[in-house]
């Protein structure tokens, strides 16, 4: 399976200081700012489930630029490599997710509900690049979004139902 290039959407970095990091980048490259997500999630790794609260925000202008802050203990942290993540639209997490696996990109975190995955799921690379994998049925208007209309009010608010029972992919912390 090969990434479709048009469904890029953005790349993210993890940074220390959310509005320090928006300052900066805004002061030097002129990119503008969506709504601030602050997000209260179940947050999937190999070695557990755990509530986490997670701080990010999108450049209106594309490419969109996220800053998302630490999570400390996942793999979301501040690092010597400043690029994080490049993130792809899906409309099939559950099954781009398995082949991402399947070429030997494992999962690494991701959002879950109800024991399955859900919303997000982050793949590493064999070079340590992250990739995000988002459900479109998330964002159904992504540039009302980023314009501040209709703000996404939780990402993970009605469970895997939305997203397609049956396609659902149960997580196992322990594996």
């Amino acid at each position: 399976m090969t990434l479709d290039p048009g469904n890029l959407f953005h790349v993210g970095f993890v940074v220390a200081d959310l509005d320090a990091a928006m300052a900066e980048m805004s002061r030097t490259t002129g990119v503008t700012w969506g709504p601030r997500l602050d997000v209260e999630l179940p947050l999937w790794t190999p070695w557990e489930v755990r509530i986490a609260t997670t701080h990010s925000v999108y450049s209106r202008e594309f490419p969109h630029l996220e800053l998302e802050t630490e999570v400390p203990g996942t793999v979301f942290t501040v690092s010597d490599r400043p690029l994080h993540h490049i993130g792809y639209w899906t409309d099939d997490l559950t099954g781009e997710s398995a082949a991402l696996e399947e070429q030997g990109m494992p999962l690494v975190a991701g959002a879950e509900v109800g024991g399955s995955l859900f919303g997000m799921a982050f793949h590493r690379t064999s070079t340590g690049l992250y990739i995000e994998l988002v459900d479109r049925a998330r964002f159904p208007d992504w540039e009302g979004f980023l314009c501040g209309r209709g703000a996404v009010d939780r990402i993970v608010d009605d469970g895997p139902a939305v997203a397609g029972a049956g396609q659902q992919r149960v997580l196992d912390p322990s594996r």
